[in-house]
């Protein structure tokens, strides 16, 4: 049951009366104690991530001008709800798709002959916890699939909700990797089908409890761009990056982060160039980074798309196992220390934290040196 207090939120956030119909029943139970779950991981999540969806909502309320092209729904079986660049790339063959994005994917849809309508009124609505634009979606489309990235924004997890009642299946195309060490915070988890990455991603799905279908697709984040990008460190340095692990959650976390950077630095030889790649909730940590020598930067000189970038390390990040799906060499790093976020496996090559200079007993080091 909603306590109290989640009551307070529930309509001081909504304020709306029509909003009663939802309290007799379980989505906006559902939805808030999903969001209480991310919070879990990421205090203050709930409150940041409300806000900005509502203040947005109110921004392009003057987007509902474009009702009308609900109006001329197309006869599409599939429906890509603001697709991600991986949801994009399973539809690059496809027809039959309706788009419903923003300017971007409007782009994308129609360099592939797509369908396509702005999803503006459907965010602004669902966020004001309207529903009837959803509903008449559903019933009027010829929508047999419905995809996403994420079930996480109100407008995602409405429309899940109201799918279940429907002919429709949702599906949701896994978009970056499961924490293994919190399996009950998963995107995915309200969608009726899921398309993961590995078999190890789909065994957290499944011990999260979830009963829907899973689908493994080895080639989902295998990054499809030719490594035509060329960039040399000065004096023919050899980079070595350190992929950053967006722990501003956790203060301490990040100092130990500073830490590992200071070590590693300390042992790797002359002819290699440490640079750390941050991680966009990195920010309190870069300039302590920067002191110690580090150069951080986040262009294509340390990614995995640079024929001259060939050795990741990281505790945590999907942008690893991107890596190594190009044929880099990863080193993950292991320890009670920090959260556990790949399963045993995911990653090939995993350095404990107490012996971090056993990187360089690996064959390809040693032939470097």
């Amino acid at each position: 049951m909603l306590n109290g207090i989640d009551k307070v939120l529930i309509l001081n956030y909504f304020s709306i009366d029509k909003l009663k119909i939802f309290l007799s029943n379980s989505f906006l139970l559902g939805y808030f104690n999903k969001l209480k779950r991310r919070e879990s991981r990421f205090p203050g999540f709930t409150f940041r991530f409300l806000s900005l969806r509502l203040s947005t909502s109110i921004v392009v309320l003057p987007s509902l001008i474009l009702l009308t092209q609900f109006f001329f729904l197309s006869k599409s079986k599939n429906i890509l709800y603001r697709p991600s660049k991986r949801l994009r790339k399973f539809f690059d063959m496809q027809k039959s798709v309706l788009v419903i994005g923003n300017l971007s994917d409007r782009k994308w849809a129609k360099k592939h002959g797509f369908d396509f309508i702005f999803f503006y009124p459907l965010y602004c609505l669902s966020n004001f916890g309207l529903n009837y634009l959803w509903r008449y979606v559903f019933n009027k489309s010829c929508a047999k699939r419905f995809f996403v990235s994420t079930d996480y924004g109100l407008d995602q997890y409405l429309a899940i909700y109201l799918i279940k009642k429907t002919r429709v299946k949702s599906w949701c195309i896994q978009h970056g990797l499961f924490p293994s060490e919190n399996s009950l915070d998963l995107d995915g988890a309200d969608c009726d089908v899921n398309i993961v990455a590995t078999k190890f991603q789909a065994s957290i799905l499944r011990r999260s409890g979830y009963k829907g279908k899973i689908k493994i697709c080895d080639n989902l984040f295998l990054n499809t761009t030719k490594m035509i990008w060329k960039k040399q460190l000065a004096n023919d340095l050899i980079p070595v990056i350190f992929v950053g692990p967006g722990y501003s959650y956790n203060p301490n976390l990040e100092l130990r982060v500073v830490q590992l950077i200071s070590e590693i630095q300390k042992f790797l030889p002359a002819q290699f160039k440490l640079i750390y790649r941050p991680h966009p909730r990195d920010a309190n940590i870069l300039k302590q980074i920067k002191v110690l020598g580090v150069s951080c930067e986040s262009s294509n000189l340390t990614s995995f798309i640079n024929s001259n970038a060939n050795f990741f390390i990281g505790i945590k990040s999907t942008f690893l196992l991107e890596a190594q799906c190009a044929g880099k060499k990863v080193f993950l790093i292991t320890g009670n220390e920090f959260p556990q976020y790949f399963e045993s496996g995911e990653i090939a090559t995993e350095i404990n934290i107490d012996k971090l200079s056993s990187i360089l007993d690996d064959p390809l080091f040693r032939g470097i040196n």
